[in-house]
């Protein structure tokens, strides 16, 4: 009798130790499963978004073809991936110039400031939203900064809305 309980108990052992070590197979099967479906789903969603060249590259031809509030969502897009990139900022609010949102257009191109203070052709633009916000102090000191900074197209609007002030 007590030889079938030591030889029960020792099967009973080796199937216990027979399904951990099953379980445990399993286990790092599972686990290599769901890392490799993690992988592939971080793999397609990371390519899945476009590059910022070819967003930009979008942006531009939108904006060429006159589609102002595609390439906004195109600058967007770039904005939303890298927003250090100050081209993308100063394009967004030249689009919002165009869309005539001439407070979107200031607070972008206030970044672009930010991120590239010595855009010429930002305080030109600038300065013409804030004229058509009726802030004509802002615009005459856009104008002269950008003026400033080399860019001599701005002196036709200096002469024409900001040395009448200068003469009265």
């Amino acid at each position: 009798m007590q030889i079938y309980f030591i030889l029960f108990f020792w099967y009973g052992v080796w199937f216990v130790f027979a399904l951990f070590y099953i379980f445990d197979k399993i286990c790092n099967i599972m686990k290599t499963l769901f890392l490799s479906i993690a992988l592939v789903f971080i793999a397609t969603f990371s390519y899945s978004q476009e590059s910022i060249e070819d967003l930009y590259k979008k942006a531009s031809n939108a904006e060429y073809l006159k589609n102002y509030k595609e390439a906004s969502d195109f600058y967007t897009q770039i904005i939303v991936q890298d927003s250090t990139f100050g081209e993308a900022w100063a394009g967004r609010g030249m689009v919002k110039y165009q869309l005539k949102d001439y407070l979107g257009c200031v607070d972008d191109l206030d970044a672009t400031l930010k991120l590239i203070p010595d855009y010429a052709e930002v305080y030109d633009i600038r300065g013409m939203a804030k004229f058509e916000l009726a802030d004509k102090t802002g615009a005459c000191e856009d104008w002269s900064k950008s003026f400033e900074l080399g860019f001599n197209q701005a002196y036709k609007l200096i002469e024409k809305y900001c040395l009448e002030e200068i003469k009265k």
